[in-house]
């Protein structure tokens, strides 16, 4: 997809939270958040993740509604509407890579050839949606995932904030019966549903459909979102949870994790951290046991 414009946005890190806050409030999806860069070891890294936000359209006049409002809440913000003519969606593949998940786990770009094999592989193309596999909290949610099902008996996954579809894909593929993504960005669901052909997968339901409108409660619950938008989405999170079921939560900050906890009841549960990245994990449900005894944990029900 080619854009005609973007509209970038600066400011200081601590302002991220409230410059966010008043996008969900504008329906304003972000395109990009901090810029992109290859490390000496030819891996992606983020700069400037909590201080950079870009937004994209074709249409100015939308973006120059967008940053009047944003000035009246956040007057902090630096900001320029810029005209760009980079597909994004190509010039982004320059910096991708397989990604080794786990010892059983390999994600494969689309439009790459596979140069090793594992016992799992889900061939992926992002698109314009979240979840190449390379970000921290997706690989925490994957190998979570990957650990919970290999060790409990788990028929159903609700992925909420699905992008790419990575976590459902994932989730199928290792034998979950029944898996469901969500997502409120349309790209997103396109994105989902290539990908699960690509992956010759049939038992994933992919929707916009809002959390409130999901009937149903689940086995296993994992979300990798921002932590504003996790944090206001927590109690609907909880509620399409089965009693004793597994809630696998990322996009948090580490220093955030402790605060989450408090507030939301998770002080007793797991979390788990990869560089500025963490996930928390609540609640286990008819574990199997291991060598050497069961491992417990707690729940809601």
């Amino acid at each position: 997809m080619i854009y005609a414009y973007e509209l970038v946005l600066r400011f200081d890190p601590q302002d991220y939270d409230s410059v966010q806050a008043s996008l969900l409030e504008l329906d304003v999806l972000t395109f990009q958040e901090g810029e992109s860069a290859k490390d000496s070891d030819g891996n992606i890294v983020l700069i400037n993740e909590n201080s950079l936000i870009k937004i994209a359209s074709e249409d100015r006049l939308d973006l120059e509604k967008v940053l009047a409002e944003l000035t009246q809440n956040s007057p902090h913000i630096h900001a320029s509407i810029e005209e760009i003519t980079t597909d994004f969606n190509q010039a982004w593949k320059e910096f991708s890579n397989p990604i080794l998940v786990s010892d059983n786990i390999l994600i494969q770009p689309s439009w790459l050839e596979f140069q090793t094999r594992r016992k799992i592989e889900i061939v992926l193309d992002p698109g314009l949606a979240f979840g190449s596999g390379s970000h921290e909290t997706t690989l925490l949610c994957m190998r979570k995932l990957e650990e919970m099902v290999a060790n409990a008996k788990i028929e159903s996954v609700l992925d909420v904030g699905c992008g790419s579809g990575i976590l459902s894909i994932l989730a199928a593929k290792l034998g979950v019966s029944s898996v469901m993504g969500i997502d409120n960005d349309d790209l997103a669901i396109v994105a989902s549903n290539e990908n699960t052909t690509r992956n010759g997968i049939s038992n994933i339901h992919f929707s916009t459909m809002s959390l409130d409108n999901i009937t149903h409660r689940f086995d296993l619950v994992v979300a990798n979102i921002i932590s504003s938008v996790l944090d206001t989405l927590m109690p609907d999170i909880k509620g399409k949870l089965k009693p004793n079921g597994i809630l696998i939560l990322s996009g948090l900050l580490k220093e955030e994790i402790p605060e989450f906890k408090n507030k939301h009841g998770l002080e007793d549960f797991e979390e788990v951290v990869i560089g500025d990245w963490g996930l928390i994990v609540s609640g286990e449900i008819n574990r199997k046991e291991r060598k050497g005894g069961t491992k417990k944990g707690g729940g809601w029900g």
